[in-house]
């Protein structure tokens, strides 16, 4: 991560010509003490790495021979362009602060271009990164930022090409369409996702490749008119390769390649004239090509191998059967989805479960209750069973008592679940009318 990859080195070149186009490093008016002053503790800051070697009291920053690892452009006293380019392969040490790098850059409030590669920087990129106003040019790759990137960067309404690869930022890419002077957008190399991110139309290159993007192809790219190269390589973005993104009128490199992008390529799309370079392989499409990106097209370079293509290179193909059980993960519910699925099942279980064991324990309840006045039934009829004349008053005594239990019992059941129950052996003791 602390190397320049061909990705930065590009990212490193627009930074360094916009230095110099924007602000030529002659100008007349000698660095204000303060904006000196900020420089100088921006080199303690990024632990005197080579570039910042020899920088001193008595250098004249604004006038340093130009080289690709350093260029600082002055202008009007104030420095306008800031680009260094180190050859760390570890980070900064535990004293380092991203919060504090930025701090002090901020107070070079009239930066247009900042270009900080490969220098070891790691921690969250912060929200203070909103404070540049004027910046045109934000390149902060291969270094170690991690944790989201922050919403605030949609602040800088200035931007125009901003390059964050070779990082470690993570999660959801904040809503990026506010930037509508933006024209390069480069975030590959981290492990951004799921959903693609919202960026202007505006935008000329967008390069997200190798990242954790799931989402599908969103149909609002059809409306990037001014897209020249789209690179969503190596996510794993899935769905249909809709048509219109070989038709785009300026676009020339299109790169799809290993991801899980499933069915036919449209039969019947048209290439634009501009598309120079396709690269669809590595992923589970099948069917044959449309004519305007078979291989053997003379304008254009076309990469196919590693899905289930009808092709004359069949040897770099994969069987239909693996095209159709590589699809089926792509369509599955995300595992929270299923979790939650089996949870509800398991709730709804559960309740039914308990219902069901709480009408057995209140039956057994019932026919306990049942043999125990039916047992005192008989008892009192054996005692009190009598010819003469006192029979009438010493039947009505225990007689009342076991209807009044039966009676009880039917109350007490009357308003759960097993009243019919209850009611079914009120019947069969002769008290049907208590329930």
């Amino acid at each position: 991560m602390g190397f320049l990859t061909r990705g930065s080195f590009a990212c490193h070149c627009v930074a360094v010509l916009v230095v110099f186009l924007v602000s030529p490093p002659s100008a007349a008016q000698p660095l204000s003490p303060s904006q000196y002053k900020t420089l100088l503790r921006l080199q303690r800051l990024l632990e005197y790495q080579p570039p910042l070697v020899g920088w001193s009291n008595a250098t004249d920053l604004c006038y340093l021979p130009a080289s690709p690892s350093l260029a600082v452009s002055c202008s009007a006293g104030r420095v306008t362009g800031l680009s260094i380019v180190g050859v760390a392969d570890r980070p900064l040490s535990a004293n380092f602060s991203s919060g504090s790098l930025f701090t002090t850059l901020a107070r070079l409030s009239g930066l247009t271009t900042l270009s900080l590669v490969s220098l070891g920087l790691w921690g969250p990129l912060p929200g203070k990164v909103d404070r540049f106003s004027s910046l045109q040019v934000l390149n902060l790759s291969s270094n170690y930022f991690s944790g989201t990137i922050p919403p605030e960067i949609s602040n800088i309404t200035s931007l125009q090409n901003l390059c964050l690869t070779k990082n470690s930022f993570d999660g959801t890419v904040p809503d990026l369409s506010p930037l509508t002077t933006l024209t390069q957008l480069d975030l590959s190399g981290n492990r951004l996702g799921p959903e693609l991110p919202y960026v202007s139309s505006t935008l000329v290159s967008l390069l997200l490749q190798n990242n954790s993007f799931h989402d599908r192809l969103p149909p609002r790219l059809a409306s990037f008119g001014h897209l020249q190269k789209l690179d969503l390589s190596s996510n794993h973005l899935h769905g249909w390769i809709p048509a219109f993104l070989f038709s785009l009128p300026s676009m020339q490199h299109l790169d799809l390649s290993g991801n899980r992008m499933t069915g036919e390529v449209p039969a019947n799309l048209s290439c634009g004239s501009q598309l120079l370079y396709v690269d669809i392989s590595d992923n589970l499409l099948v069917g044959g090509l449309p004519s305007c990106i078979q291989a053997n097209s003379s304008n254009r370079v076309v990469l196919i191998s590693g899905n289930c293509l009808n092709s004359d290179d069949f040897e770099l193909q994969h069987p239909n059967s693996f095209c159709n059980q590589g699809a089926m993960p792509a369509i599955l519910p995300s595992a929270n989805k299923i979790s939650g699925s089996k949870s509800k099942l398991g709730l709804i279980l559960g309740i039914v479960g308990g219902v069901i064991a709480g009408a057995v324990l209140i039956g057994l309840l019932v026919l306990l209750l049942f043999r125990k006045i039916r047992t005192e039934d008989a008892e009192v009829n054996n005692t009190f069973h009598s010819p003469t004349a006192g029979k009438s008053l010493m039947q009505v005594a225990p007689r009342s008592t076991a209807e009044a239990s039966k009676k009880d019992l039917c109350d007490l059941f009357s308003s759960c679940v097993a009243c019919s129950l209850c009611c079914r052996f009120c019947f069969y003791s002769d008290l049907i009318q208590t329930c």
